[in-house]
């Protein structure tokens, strides 16, 4: 504002200078008034049913004093479809984290501001007393002098297995979920390293996650999995007494749906006393194969559902980049103010055809298939021919994989260069959110590829091609627990 004669008015303006009748100049630009949106927000607890909703993020947990670790695995564990459903149900019993997790998942789905987990976490604590230990340094120290009190770090990988064990009472239908979805089966061989018999058999053991060590060798996650899976360990020989080198072969005999892997980045050193960090960076893939790290006997029963799906894959994106193509083309048409091909009528139409519907290599085999309509029945007619590739066996196996194909779906990260501080982090997939509220895409082509990062409370997109950044090399977010998610047929 300009009085006359006055120069700008500041905030300590006194207003009592200014005469009844003074003239004032306003400054700036005209614009026009903020308008309401088009269509009102819906809040998910104001959902009628059968209704789509309407969120921007999904809920974040309250950090109460060193809890980034319950947070983020939390957040991982939401991921587990068939587990998440039935603790909503709210008829589950047994397990003391059982009912507590129930209703902090119902908090959860209820809003989009960040949920306090007090409640949870004290039966956290109460059932693993490990989780409330206090914090012995200086700083906490003068907290609890105050009546503060302070509780340490603790480990994600180590809360998220406990967590994982203790609500393996929960059931779908009668059958463990825990155990029947995220567990699988490793057969173990060990035999001699001189080659002979000596000792030779082989065991079966269940298995919550798989352990990729990181050594100075490794640079990608198969390769340290493979490298983990096949060790030389030291034994006493039950011939001769004396300890003798054994080679220890680990193959999975059973794949679940949720697949677990530990990326042991923290590694205790004697010379110093405590554990340390292995800071080394490590790439890990968005879409797994897993058929490798099966026995002989599981990979000839997945090999034609795996080498299928690869291929249905590949016509997918090849449909995927005409349908892109197209709409690119009648954009421009539409620009321009007639169709594509410039010059009007079916021949412009054809024009668009031909140019749209060849992909590298030739023409698409599908390429007169690819629209919105027929996409659904090319996609139902493709999980035909899937699933009448499932062996019996398989097939009747409740939780299991039925491709060895996995997709990353949650990431649980540690910040920092120390092992008992820093801060961890949850990354979670948008899919999973989607899919979950039950979100129809109006072009079934269009996939949303982005990230949640959930920092506690703060939940924010992250973008796809910035997961490659969380492969660790340095104190940033490092790559501790990945949740992968065995392929969909459908």
């Amino acid at each position: 504002m300009l009085p006359k004669g006055k120069g700008v008015m500041k905030d300590d303006f006194n207003s009592r200078t200014l005469k009844d009748g003074a003239t004032l100049t306003a400054v700036g630009s005209a614009t026009a008034p903020p308008q309401p949106p088009p269509e009102p927000r819906v809040f998910l607890e104001d959902l009628e049913e059968g209704g789509e909703a309407v969120m921007d993020t999904p809920a974040g947990l309250v950090n109460l004093g060193n809890t980034c670790y319950m947070n983020a695995t939390l957040q991982a564990i939401g991921c587990i479809e068939e587990l998440r459903s039935e603790l909503l149900k709210g008829n589950q019993s047994g397990g003391a984290l059982v009912q507590p997790l129930a209703t902090l998942t119902r908090s959860l789905e209820s809003t989009s501001d960040g949920v306090n987990p007090m409640s949870f976490l004290t039966a956290l604590r109460a059932a693993n007393p490990q989780f409330a230990e206090r914090d012995r340094s200086e700083k906490s120290a003068a907290m609890m002098n105050l009546g503060m009190g302070g509780y340490s770090q603790q480990d994600a990988e180590e809360s998220y297995s406990f967590i994982l064990n203790s609500l393996r009472s929960v059931k779908k239908d009668n059958v463990p979920v825990v155990e029947k979805y995220a567990m699988g089966v490793m057969r173990r061989t060990l035999k001699a390293a001189d080659g002979s018999d000596e000792a030779s058999g082989a065991a079966e053991e269940d298995f919550l996650k798989l352990e990729c060590n990181i050594t100075r060798e490794t640079g990608d996650l198969l390769g340290g999995l493979r490298a983990t899976l096949t060790q030389t360990i030291v034994k006493n020989s039950p011939l001769t007494g004396a300890p003798a080198d054994y080679i220890q072969t680990s193959r999975i005999a059973r794949l679940p749906k949720y697949l677990s892997v530990h990326m042991v980045r923290f590694a205790w050193r004697a010379d110093i006393g405590k554990r340390t960090k292995v800071m080394r960076k490590v790439k890990f893939p968005l879409v797994l194969d897993a058929l490798e790290l099966c026995t002989e006997e599981l990979k000839q029963k997945l090999i034609p559902v795996n080498r299928k799906l690869g291929d249905v894959e590949r016509a997918r994106r090849d449909r995927a980049k005409i349908h892109a193509r197209r709409k690119g083309l009648a954009s421009e048409a539409k620009k321009a103010g007639g169709p594509a091909g410039g010059m009007g009528g079916t021949s412009g139409g054809a024009a668009v055809s031909a140019e749209a519907t060849t992909v590298a290599g030739g023409e698409d085999p599908n390429a007169m298939q690819v629209d919105e309509e027929n996409e659904e029945v090319v996609r139902a007619k493709e999980a035909e021919e899937l699933h009448a590739l499932i062996p019996e066996d398989i097939k009747n196996d409740v939780g299991a994989s039925e491709s060895g194909l996995y997709d990353l779906v949650a990431i649980i990260t540690h910040k920092g260069a120390a092992a008992d501080s820093g801060h961890y982090m949850a990354f979670v997939k948008k899919s999973v959110f989607q899919k979950r509220l039950g979100v129809k895409k109006d072009d079934p082509f269009d996939e949303d590829e982005d990230w949640y990062k959930f920092d506690d409370d703060k939940v924010s997109i992250f973008p796809k091609d910035k997961i490659a950044t969380l492969d660790g090399g340095g104190e940033d977010s490092s790559a501790y627990v990945l949740l992968y998610k065995s392929r969909p047929l459908e």
